[in-house]
């Protein structure tokens, strides 16, 4: 486990509040957008922001085979993960649900956007096929897979 899955772990079991989480280790952060959180089941939030802390750009190309990585281990989400979009002038990468939960007229699915800063953007969404609005819906996700969804943003980012 990395250290930063710990750390995660501890701020959730220490601060279970709503609002913003962030912690750090000595090469990336992760920031929460918690709504709810309980250290023995886990938490519900709005938005997990992953960082790396140097400042060197990733390339296009770099940015895909982060998702690809991504993408092979965040098999535990609701939906699995594929490489949707790779802009090369915005240099960005898009990841979401392969397949989106439906109900009724509403699609729920995962969104991951890589940036060339190293940062990268996880949010649920649901699209409303009636009114053909999107909004964003909390991500709920239980203690033990906060945590390995924390390792592995950290294992693949390198």
């Amino acid at each position: 486990m990395s250290l930063l899955s710990r750390k995660i772990a501890d701020a959730v079991s220490a601060h279970p509040q709503k609002g913003a989480l962030t912690v750090d280790d000595d090469r990336y952060e992760i920031c929460l957008e918690l709504r709810s959180a309980d250290p023995e089941i886990g938490v519900s939030f709005d938005g997990l922001d992953f960082r790396a802390l140097d400042a060197s750009p990733r390339s296009v190309e770099t940015l895909k085979a982060w998702g690809e990585r991504l993408a092979s281990r965040l098999t535990y989400l609701m939906e699995p993960l594929v490489v949707l979009e790779v802009d090369r002038i915005g240099t960005e990468v898009e990841l979401r649900s392969a397949k989106p939960s439906v109900r009724e007229s509403q699609l729920r699915y995962y969104e991951l956007r890589l940036e060339s800063s190293g940062a990268a953007h996880l949010r649920r969404v649901l699209f409303d096929r009636d009114t053909r609005t999107r909004s964003t819906v909390p991500c709920t996700l239980g203690a033990e897979a906060l945590e390995r969804l924390v390792e592995d943003f950290t294992a693949t980012a390198a």
